[in-house]
């Protein structure tokens, strides 16, 4: 589409009415040019060479300032051209539209697409109504996290409506830094109709119980102030509940949570359902677009619910200068909230990345991995329990039910530089879908004298996930039916490189995170963190070594490993306290290390002895089951 400069007449705008009733003034999607140029009539003013320019998603994006595909479009890359040389740190570039004319209007607004990441540099748009002598300012925005997709902007231009010569300024200051830059697209200048309501999210997880509260998401589409809405759901198609909101006050691109008064609840427990919203009346008016007026979400009743362990998930690099501003703010965060100490219920994992520089020694495939499964476009980036569910804020978040109970079993043992590892997870839900259970190493702190960003110290950074990143299918849950899962891997210390998975000291100073996470929607169930434990000892007897009883206490089995130094006849066996045989495995056995796994779901809780046998000595074990 070419540009379009527009003189409103009446007859004009009778003609400039697109399908759904607004007015269109000016729109201009950079799709006239190619190559660096920008459109005619558009001006460029720059500190720095190049300021902004005709761009794609290839040739404007950097390391760390990675610009999702959006055809053609103007952008300014202040990663790529800002290096922190001299005379090159102080950025400040305006880009200016051609005129246009709101001489007609009474409520017109500007609408643009936006990839903005907003750390440590601004992004402002201005206004002129004096053939650009004069601008005012009318929007700026902030960081609110490396965003993952363009953003579409709204911005009242009601101040100018009736001004006949009128420009647009959309300005970027990297503030004297290093940092990313900014992209647009897409810009429309309009009148929308009146009376226009869009029903964005039902904002309810997709685990709940009976009784719980609907919340739905909507956001004022046209040109007048909400103040009442007429709103209906239906769960499985079945009778709608209907309610009037009024006292609203949601001007215009402006959005609100609306609660329902009636809960969702009488519902059977383990099945799914299909919750429906929709808008009917806006302030008692028809809605002029109602194709946008329905949203729908699948919801699972469970039967009970737990406390949740929230999960943070951390992008960063010790090549990244931005990376270590994030590290000095939020690590005091991490601390304060007690992240990775059992019972706080806030969990954390880092990623290091292997960019912008590729000389972070802690880089293992595992890491790039989890920054490629959640789409991030540049470090430092954070998640939290994987999806846009819930509150935002760390403490409200912990306060969302979860519908998981897990439980875990971490065990170094230094003299075989060996972990094991046992994760019990029990649903309080029915569902088949695609969970899957992810366990990671962490490394509780080390020094990396070699950065690049001037950060040495580096705290609950990865170093190993069990079986890998993928982590383990467990796509079936059954209601209070528990699943147990047992990883074993050998660890080593010194002699830190990329792609490797060694501790950058004694692995002792570690922990084990085990999370749930649904890989359709990206949210993390539930977490837990285990701290290592040394294993409690058999006596290496005769030709039996490294004995290992875990998980000790035990619930649905507990796994004993053990070597052997040549081939034997052995029987490990259980029995209770009082000596009465509950399960013997008997069997020829060669030389090395060798599992027996003992069930012991059907035991009552108490104390009981794991006995093995040989021609060549014995070993004895008590063990604690829990049942």
């Amino acid at each position: 589409m070419r540009t379009r400069i527009l003189y409103v007449l009446f007859f004009c705008i009778f003609l400039c009415l697109n399908a759904t009733g607004q007015v269109i003034i000016y729109s201009e999607d950079f799709e006239s040019v190619s190559g660096r140029d920008i459109p005619v009539g558009w001006t460029s003013a720059a500190t720095d060479t190049p300021g902004w320019i005709g761009c794609t998603t290839a040739t404007i994006s950097s390391g760390q300032y990675i610009v999702p595909a959006h055809t053609h479009f103007v952008g300014i890359n202040d990663d790529r051209y800002n290096v922190n040389l001299p005379g090159h740190n102080n950025i400040d570039d305006k880009l200016t539209s051609p005129s246009f004319s709101l001489a007609s209007l009474s409520l017109p607004f500007l609408q643009f697409s936006q990839f903005f990441a907003g750390q440590g540099e601004t992004a402002t748009v201005e206004v002129s109504v004096d053939g650009g002598s004069t601008w005012v300012y009318i929007d700026s925005l902030i960081y609110t996290g490396m965003p993952i997709a363009w953003q579409v902007r709204n911005i009242s231009l009601q101040q100018f409506a009736g001004q006949a010569d009128v420009r647009l300024r959309f300005g970027y200051s990297d503030l004297g830094n290093w940092q990313f830059g900014n992209s647009i697209d897409d810009i429309l200048v309009y009148q929308p109709e009146d009376y226009d309501v869009s029903t964005d999210k039902v904002q309810v997880a997709k685990i709940l119980l009976n009784n719980t509260p609907l919340k739905v998401v909507v956001t004022n589409q046209g040109a007048q102030v909400i103040s009442s809405l007429d709103m209906n759901y239906s769960i499985d198609a079945g009778a709608p509940v209907n309610q009037t909101f009024n006292g609203l006050n949601i001007i215009p691109y402006a959005s609100d949570t609306l609660t329902f008064s009636v809960n969702i609840n009488g519902l059977p427990i383990d099945s799914s359902y299909t919750v429906a919203v929709y808008a009917t009346a806006v302030n008692g008016n028809p809605d002029a677009h109602p194709a946008d007026n329905q949203v729908s979400k699948t919801v699972i009743i469970g039967s009970s619910s737990v406390q949740r362990s929230v999960l943070f998930e951390e992008c960063t690099s010790s090549t990244c200068p931005p990376c270590a501003g994030f590290a000095s703010h939020y690590d005091p965060i991490w601390e304060a909230l007690g992240a990775n100490i059992p019972d706080s219920n806030f969990n954390i994992i880092k990623y290091q990345q292997n960019f912008p520089a590729p000389y972070d020694s802690s880089y293992n495939t595992y890491a790039g991995q989890r920054y490629g499964y959640y789409n991030m476009y540049g470090i430092p980036a954070l998640e939290m329990d994987g999806s846009e569910e819930g509150p935002i804020d760390p403490l409200l978040h912990k306060l969302v039910p979860a519908y998981l109970t897990m439980t875990g079993n971490y065990i170094y043992n230094a003299s075989v530089d060996s972990v094991y590892v046992t994760v019990t997870v029990t649903p309080h839900f029915t569902a088949v879908g695609n969970y899957r259970l992810r366990v990671a190493l962490t490394e509780n702190h080390y020094q990396n004298p070699n950065n690049l960003n001037g950060q040495l110290d580096y705290y609950d950074v990865e170093r190993d996930m069990l079986p890998d990143a993928t982590g383990t299918a467990t796509d079936t849950f059954i209601d209070g039916v528990t699943k147990t899962y047992t990883f074993k891997t050998n660890v080593t210390s010194g002699n830190v490189h990329k792609n490797s998975h060694t501790f950058w000291g004694s692995p002792a100073n570690s922990h084990m995170v085990a999370f749930v996470q649904d890989d359709d929607t990206r949210e993390v169930l539930q977490s837990i963190i285990a701290a290592p434990a040394h294993p409690t000892g058999m006596p290496n007897v005769s030709a039996i070594t490294d004995v290992f009883v875990y998980p000790d206490p035990a619930s649905t089995v507990t796994h004993v490993t053990f070597g052997l130094e040549s081939t034997q006849q052995v029987s490990v066996r259980l029995t209770n306290i009082e000596g009465r045989e509950l399960y013997n495995n008997t069997e020829l056995m060669k030389s090395g290390t060798h599992t027996v796994t003992i069930p012991t779901e059907n035991l009552a809780a108490g104390l009981y002895l794991v006995m093995i046998s040989t021609p060549s000595g014995n070993a004895v074990h008590k063990l604690n089951v829990v049942n």
